[in-house]
Parts: structure tokens; sequence; C-alpha cells
């Protein structure tokens, strides 16, 4: 059987939570990744663990055109601090003959501005978020974590054993520190809002939760 090929290397501009995020899971997964930022705090960050990390400016096509990223065909906008950057060193990508470019938005004018520029793909993460758990917890179908920005995430879960009960905001109902009930669907129907204090789970509950990005993962993989 004749061997894959390798993925295409991607460059990642902007190295905030969620640039630093994708640079990370490419390189697990064999990608060849050129990492770029303005910062040198979050360029070292990821140095360790990325081909290439480099402290640049992003809105430069000089700068851009000394690191070769012109010779990429995929690329990731990942800048958080400011929407002008954002969309400059997207229509520089543009520029130089990337592609593919896929870049995050903070709003959706931001992603209108991203797309008049050129971006093949624009990606709003907390928007994103917000629909899963908001779909999932309509259907009832427990979904994956949905992570944001800020190191947060929700999910939709299945009580885990030894819940049945016991109120959700009773300390360790759920089992895992620093994870709220935002919203619980009993019976196919959602409560009230805010979730009362006295409500105690019950059997074919579903809920939504939220807190830190880890301690919702642990939770939604018992």
């Amino acid at each position: 059987m004749p061997t894959p090929p390798a993925p295409a290397p991607v460059v990642v501009l902007g190295l905030g939570q969620f640039g630093r995020s994708a640079a990370r899971a490419l390189a697990a997964a064999g990608v060849e990744v050129l990492a770029v930022d303005q910062r040198a705090d979050t360029v070292a960050d990821v140095a360790d663990e990325v081909t290439l990390a480099v402290e640049a400016d992003m809105t430069s096509v000089r700068a851009l055109s000394q690191l070769g990223v012109g010779d990429y065909a995929r690329a990731v906008v990942a800048v958080s601090s400011s929407i002008e950057t954002s969309v400059l060193a997207t229509s520089l990508l543009v520029d130089l003959g990337v592609d593919e470019i896929i870049a995050k938005a903070d709003n959706p004018e931001h992603a209108r501005l991203l797309t008049r520029v050129g971006a093949t793909v624009v990606v709003l993460p907390e928007i994103d978020a917000g629909l899963r758990v908001a779909q999932a917890l309509t259907t009832g179908a427990v979904t994956d974590v949905a992570q944001t920005v800020d190191g947060c995430a929700f999910a939709v879960v299945v009580p885990p054993p030894g819940t049945l009960g016991r109120t959700v905001t009773e300390p360790g109902a759920l089992g895992v520190p620093g994870v709220g009930v935002l919203a619980v669907r009993s019976r196919g129907e959602f409560l009230p809002r805010p979730v009362t204090a006295e409500y105690r789970v019950g059997d074919g509950d579903t809920l939504l939760v939220a807190g830190p990005a880890t301690a919702v993962a642990e939770l939604s993989a018992r």
C-alpha cells in the first residue's frame, strides 16, 4: 500500500490561546508548523512544540516574505488583539499567494471583513460554541466539549452516576470542582432559568454545564 502524502505545512499568525491551541494540535498531528507572533512571550511558549516559532511583525509583507510565508499553501490567522491586524495579515497572505486561509473572527462584522479581503474560511469560536451547546441541549444529544477562547468550556452531559437526587448547586454534586450547571432539560422540557438551588437531578435529565475546559472535559468523559 502506498504511503499517504505528508500533510501540507501550515503557517499560524497570532499566538493567543486560539492560535497556540491550533499550532499545538497541528504539530501533534505531524504537520509542519511555522508559528508567528509579535510578542516574544507567546512565541517562546510554543517554540519547543512546533517546527519553527518566530517573533515578527504580522502586518509587514517584508517580514512575512523573509519567513517564506508565500511558500505555504495553508494558513491560520488567529490574531485576537486587533481586528485591523487580523484583516491586514489576511490581506497580506492573499497577496503572497497562500491558497487556503482560515481566519478567526470575534464578531460577525469582523467575519465579513475577513471574507471581503480573501479569507477562505472564517470561524467564530464563541458563537459556534454557543450554537453547538444550544442545539445539543434542544435535541437532548450529548455533545463534545465546546471550548471558548478564554479557557472556559461548555458541554451537554448526562448526569454522572451518584448525582441523582442531589441538588445541582450542592458542593461536589457533579464530582468535578469548578463545574456549574447553567440549564437542565428534564423530560424533554427546559426548566425555568436560572436553575433553582432546590432542583434535584432526576433520572433522564440532561445538563448544560460550564467551567474550566479541563474540568468540563473530565466531566464529559465520565
